[in-house]
């Protein structure tokens, strides 16, 4: 069974959600970040502190694609929040609970296992792996 929804669970505070246009093609799922005063675009940065995430809703299904030009909705989760998020490398199947996961520079997530560019895994994560899927949807927790 597809996963109906991003979201799974949320902190009581709850996920700040947004709507802006995007610059180019995307998957709920990913990544974001600001691009300038209007609109987002593809996280492009493995070091940002803000995590936010493309969210399902308006005509978009969760396995569905935003166009560049859209009005995409968004979530700035809060630490214990529980998403759907795209992860790469290393192979789905290799990842496991508990595994930590910063982002790549394009969107997605990746597993880390040690700290990147000097700085402490701490300081860069973005969450932790619930549970490992088939497809390349991963279950998270905000860290």
């Amino acid at each position: 069974m597809a996963q109906r929804t991003i979201i799974i669970r949320t902190t009581p505070d709850g996920p700040i959600q947004k709507e802006w246009i995007i610059d180019a093609a995307i998957l709920p799922g990913m990544c974001v970040e600001y691009a300038d005063g209007t609109r987002i675009q593809v996280m492009s940065a493995t070091l940002d502190p803000m995590l936010r995430v493309v969210v399902d809703e308006f005509d978009v299904a969760v396995d569905g694609t935003y166009k560049s030009g859209d009005l995409v909705p968004f979530v700035t989760p809060q630490r214990g929040d529980e998403l759907y998020m795209y992860a790469t490398a290393p192979a789905l199947s290799t990842l496991a609970a508990t595994n930590k996961l910063v982002s790549d520079g394009a969107g997605f997530l990746i597993y880390c296992a040690a700290p990147i560019a000097g700085e402490a895994v701490a300081e860069v994560l973005v969450g932790q792996v619930i549970a490992a899927n088939t497809i390349e949807l991963v279950k998270v927790e905000v860290l």
